[in-house]
C-alpha cells in the first residue's frame, strides 16, 4: 500500500513540475490597470486618431458579460491598418499549453480582426474574417506554429479595412484578451555614452549628412513617416549628442529631403555610413528605397550593447539592381530597442566589386582525370543544364566575361540553384568520381555553402573557406557527401546559399573512384589491418583488413597532414577478411596514412607512393 502510494505521489510530483514549466495563459478583461486598462496603448493609423478607451460595455450579455470594453476609432479616411499596440503584457513565449488566443470583439461592419505579436522572435501576424455584427463574436487563432518563440509586443488590428473601404469612421469594441502569461522585465540598458565621432572629413571625402551632429543634414527629412509602422520613434540626447531610437522595432521608414521623400541622386558617392546600438535586436536590416527600382537591404551585423559603425558599399545595392539616381527614402526592419546616429553618404576609396582578372585554368585532364564540367571554358560541358531556375531566391545571376572567360556572377546571394541537364534536373551519377572543383571569387561574402542535391536523400553543403578579393580553388571530396548519407548515383542540382556578391567558374567533377573492395571469405578469430602491397606503389596498391564483428566499417586514406583525400570503405560489413584495390592515379608522390575504425577496434599504418 506504501509503494502505491509513492507512485501516486511521484506521479503528481511529475504533472506538477510539467505544469510549473508549461507558461498558462490568462485574460485581459480591462476591469483593472494590471489586466490591460493601466497598460499604455498606442494607437497608429493617422495624427489624428482618438486613444483607445474603456469604456462601459455596450452590450452587456450572450458571450460577454464584462463590465468594461476597450473601444477603438478606425478614422473613415484613415489607412486600411488601423491598429494599437502595447508591451504591457511583457515577455512571453508560446508552448504547447498556451498557443491559443482569443480576442471578443464587437463590430457594425464586415471585416478581418488581425492579431500580431512582434519585439523578441520574427514577427507573426495572423486574422479572422468577422461577419457577425452588432454582437460580441469570439475570435480564435491557432499560434502553435510559433511554439519556441517569444514576443512582448501585442498588436491588435481590430478593422483591417482591405478593399472593402470605410465609409463613415467605425467604432469597434475588444474584450477578454486571452493570451500567454508574461513576464515584465526592467528597463532595458541604454548606451552610456555617444556614437563614436565620424572620420571623414565633409569636404575633402564629400559628406552628404542625413543626420548626424558632426555635419551640416539634408532639410527637410522626415524621420517618422506613417507607412503604419508599430515603431516607436524618439530623438533622445546622450552627452549632448542628437540620437535616434527605435523601440519595438517592427520596420521605420525615413523620407529624404521632405515629408514624403525627394529624389537623391547618390551616384557620385561610394559608401553610406550607419552607427548602431542595441541591447536586444537580433535582425537589423537597412533598405535603400529608390523611386524608379524599388528597394533593396543589407544586413547589419550585430553585437549587443555597443556602438557599432557599418560601411556600406553602394555597390551592393546597386550590383542588386538599385538606381542609385533616386534614391528618396530608407527603411530598417528587424525588432528590438535600437539607437541610430551618423547617418551620412560619403565618397570614400573604392574597393574591388569583381576580380581583375579571370579564374585559375583548370589543371585536370580531361580524358585521364576523367573530367564532368558543368561550367568551364576548359571543358566540354554538360549539355542543357539551368543556371537559374526559378526557386523564389533574391539571388541575381548573371553571366559575365572576365578578359573573355565566361563567369556566373551571383549578386545579393541569398540562395541560388543549378539544375543539371536539364530545365528542372537529370540524375547524374557521380558515384565514379571522387572530387568536385569549384572556383570563386567574392568582394564581401560571409558565409557561403555549397550543397549537392540527391533526389533519393535530400541535400548536404560544404562551407567554402573564404578570403575576399582573390580566386579561391576548392576541391571537394565527395566522400564529404557521402560521408553525411548523400546518395551520389542521382545527384540532379547544386545550391548555394549565403551573402553578398560572388564570381564562379570551372564547376566540375573529376578522378577516379580509387577503391574495389572484395571479400575473401576467410571467417577471422582477429582484427586485422595489413600492411598494403605492394609498398611503395604506382598508381595502385591492395589493403587487407579483417573485422570479428559485424558493424560498421571506415577505412580512409589521408596524407601527411591528416588531411582527408580518399574513403575506400563507409559501411556497414559482415564479419570476415576483405581486400580492397587503392587507385592513386590522381594523388601526387609522397608518404600516405590509412587508417580503420570498427566498433572499437583501430588501426593506422603508412604507405609510400611513387610515380
Amino acid at each position: 500500500m506504501k509503494r502505491k502510494s509513492k507512485l501516486i505521489l511521484l506521479f503528481f510530483l511529475i504533472l506538477s513540475f510539467n505544469y510549473m514549466l508549461a507558461q498558462s495563459s490568462h485574460t485581459v478583461d480591462f476591469e483593472s490597470p494590471e489586466l490591460g486598462a493601466g497598460w499604455d496603448w498606442s494607437v497608429s493609423e493617422n495624427d489624428d486618431n482618438p486613444p483607445l478607451e474603456f469604456v462601459a460595455n455596450p452590450v452587456s450579455g450572450g458571450i460577454n458579460t464584462s463590465a468594461t470594453v476597450a473601444k477603438f476609432t478606425a478614422r473613415q479616411n484613415g489607412n486600411p491598418w488601423a491598429l494599437c499596440f502595447t508591451d504591457g503584457n511583457g515577455v512571453f513565449t508560446f508552448d504547447a499549453n498556451n498557443s491559443t488566443v482569443k480576442l471578443m470583439v464587437y463590430k457594425s461592419r464586415a471585416g478581418n480582426v488581425n492579431i500580431k505579436f512582434e519585439g523578441q522572435g520574427p514577427v507573426i501576424e495572423k486574422g479572422v474574417l468577422v461577419e457577425t455584427l452588432n454582437e460580441w463574436f469570439e475570435v480564435t487563432i491557432d499560434f502553435s506554429d510559433q511554439i519556441g518563440n517569444s514576443f512582448s509586443r501585442i498588436v491588435i488590428l481590430p478593422d483591417l479595412d482591405g478593399a472593402n473601404a470605410r465609409t463613415q469612421d467605425e467604432i469597434v469594441y475588444f474584450d477578454n484578451l486571452y493570451l500567454p502569461d508574461g513576464e515584465i522585465v526592467g528597463p532595458l540598458p541604454e548606451p552610456t555614452e555617444a556614437a563614436p565621432l565620424p572620420v571623414h572629413d565633409e569636404t575633402n571625402d564629400n559628406v552628404f549628412s542625413i543626420f548626424s551632429d558632426s555635419y551640416t543634414n539634408l532639410e527637410g527629412t522626415n524621420f517618422n513617416p506613417g507607412w503604419g509602422q508599430s515603431t516607436v520613434f524618439s530623438n533622445v540626447d546622450f552627452n549632448g549628442n542628437n540620437t535616434i531610437k527605435y523601440e519595438g522595432l517592427n520596420y521605420q521608414g525615413t523620407a529624404l529631403g521632405d515629408s514624403e521623400g525627394a529624389d537623391q541622386d547618390l551616384t557620385g558617392y561610394t559608401h553610406f555610413h550607419v552607427d548602431f546600438w542595441t541591447p536586444n535586436a537580433n535582425t537589423l536590416d537597412f533598405f535603400l528605397i529608390s523611386r524608379s527600382s524599388g528597394e533593396q537591404s543589407y544586413s547589419l551585423p550585430i553585437t549587443a550593447e555597443q556602438w557599432i559603425s557599418v560601411e556600406i558599399p553602394l555597390s551592393h545595392f546597386s550590383d542588386l539592381g538599385l538606381a542609385l539616381s533616386d534614391v528618396f527614402q530608407f527603411k530598417v526592419t528587424g525588432n528590438g530597442t535600437v539607437y541610430f546616429d551618423n547617418w551620412y553618404f560619403y565618397t570614400g576609396e573604392e574597393t574591388p566589386t569583381e576580380p581583375a582578372e579571370p579564374a585559375p585554368a583548370p589543371i585536370h585532364d580531361a580524358t585521364s582525370d576523367n573530367v564532368l564540367s558543368i561550367f568551364s571554358d576548359s571543358y566540354t560541358n554538360l549539355e542543357g543544364t539551368n543556371f537559374n531556375p526559378n526557386w523564389g531566391q533574391a539571388t541575381q545571376t548573371l553571366s559575365v566575361e572576365i578578359q573573355g572567360n565566361n563567369t556566373l556572377k551571383y549578386g545579393g546571394l541569398n540562395f541560388q540553384g543549378t539544375n543539371l541537364g536539364s530545365e528542372e534536373g537529370t540524375d547524374q551519377d557521380l558515384s565514379g568520381y571522387t572530387h568536385l572543383h569549384v572556383d570563386f571569387w567574392t568582394p564581401n561574402s560571409t558565409v557561403l555553402d555549397f550543397f549537392l542535391i540527391s533526389r533519393s536523400s535530400g541535400e548536404h553543403p560544404y562551407s567554402l573557406p573564404i578570403t575576399t578579393e582573390q580566386w579561391v580553388s576548392m576541391d571537394i571530396l565527395l566522400s564529404h557527401y557521402s560521408g553525411l548519407g548523400l546518395s551520389l548515383n542521382d545527384i540532379f542540382q547544386f545550391k548555394v546559399e549565403g551573402d553578398g556578391t560572388v564570381f564562379f567558374d570551372n564547376w566540375y567533377f573529376y578522378g577516379t573512384v580509387t577503391s574495389v573492395e572484395d571479400e575473401i571469405g576467410v571467417a577471422p578469430t582477429e582484427y586485422f589491418l595489413e600492411q598494403n602491397y605492394p609498398n611503395p606503389f604506382n598508381p595502385t596498391t591492395k589493403i587487407k583488413f579483417a573485422i570479428v564483428e559485424s558493424n560498421h566499417v571506415t577505412l580512409k586514406i589521408m596524407n601527411i597532414l591528416g588531411e582527408e583525400v580518399a574513403v575506400l570503405v563507409d559501411g556497414y560489413r559482415n564479419a570476415g577478411s576483405y581486400e580492397v584495390n587503392f587507385n592513386a592515379t590522381s594523388l601526387s608522390s609522397g608518404t600516405y596514412i590509412y587508417s580503420i575504425t570498427s566498433g572499437n577496434y583501430s588501426a593506422v599504418k603508412k604507405m609510400l607512393l611513387i610515380k
